[in-house]
């Protein structure tokens, strides 16, 4: 659900709670400022600043960073880049080539090929992206294109769903093995114990391979709203009474396809969730 979503509801004075699945937008974590929002994906204030405790356990001092120029990607830098300074993290590519313009297609990608070249040439071994499918795959391709090759640069992403080419464009998909392949993503763990295994073996057997974080979390919203329409239901509560149900989901504790899920008292947002390395 984006932000400027809810703030039509909010100005339309639709109090009906909302769960989220996949928005990390920072914003949408104060309760003053939507109250009748939740969601079970992590914010990117949690995740990202949580990839520079990773660096350094790999070893790392310094590194790179590209994420895209809007309100996601900023978020997500923003934190990220808070976080470094308390893991002695240096930043090594300059302010000018961090941010490459949002929803761009391969050509604009291309268009922006200096910021790709500006960090190569400040010998970056480690590249932080902060990009979402499909300009990230363009970022590769152009990155192939102007030498980059398997084992020059580790490359550290949250896009669950790098290694599933079944939509991408099969003429370029040789740029992209090698160039993503090496890559490591940090992502919110998915289709977890015994209730995320035999989800994801039943939707695989009837829609073929699943195994996308995204889908995981979806399922968690579901069940975040049933689960409080199950309690409501057996009390005789009334469920059509939308600040009762807020209340009641905002409460509720469970364990799914992500792990125990549980919205933190005062925000919006999801306690800490274990995150996976692929």
């Amino acid at each position: 659900m984006a932000v400027g979503s809810m703030k039509s509801f909010k100005q339309l004075n639709l109090t009906f709670p909302i769960v989220s699945a996949t928005t990390a937008d920072i914003s949408l974590s104060s309760t003053a400022n939507f109250p009748n929002f939740m969601r079970v994906q992590l914010s990117n204030s949690y995740g990202y600043s949580l990839i520079p405790i990773f660096i350094r356990a790999l070893g790392w001092e310094k590194c790179a960073i590209l994420y895209q120029n809007d309100t996601w990607g900023a978020s997500g830098y923003y934190y990220f880049n808070q976080s470094i300074q308390n893991h002695d993290i240096s930043l090594i590519n300059s302010e000018s080539s961090r941010a490459i313009p949002s929803n761009l297609d391969r050509v604009g990608v291309k268009e922006n090929s200096k910021i790709l070249q500006d960090i190569i040439d400040c010998e970056a071994r480690f590249l932080v992206l902060i990009l979402q499918y499909p300009a990230a795959y363009y970022v590769f391709e152009e990155f192939y294109d102007l030498g980059l090759r398997k084992g020059d640069m580790v490359i550290l992403t949250s896009i669950s769903d790098l290694i599933s080419f079944s939509a991408y464009d099969g003429a370029y998909k040789y740029k992209l093995y090698e160039i993503a392949i090496p890559v490591i993503t940090l992502y919110g763990q998915s289709w977890v114990g015994k209730l995320g295994e035999k989800a994801l073996s039943q939707i695989s057997n009837a829609y073929g391979n699943q195994k996308n974080a995204y889908s995981c979390f979806y399922f968690d919203s579901v069940f975040l709203i049933a689960y409080a329409l199950d309690y409501m239901i057996n009390r005789g509560l009334d469920y059509t009474d939308s600040d009762k149900l807020n209340n009641i989901m905002r409460n509720q504790q469970f364990y799914s396809c992500t792990g125990e899920v549980i919205i933190e008292k005062g925000s919006n947002d999801r306690i800490m969730q274990a995150l996976e390395i692929a």
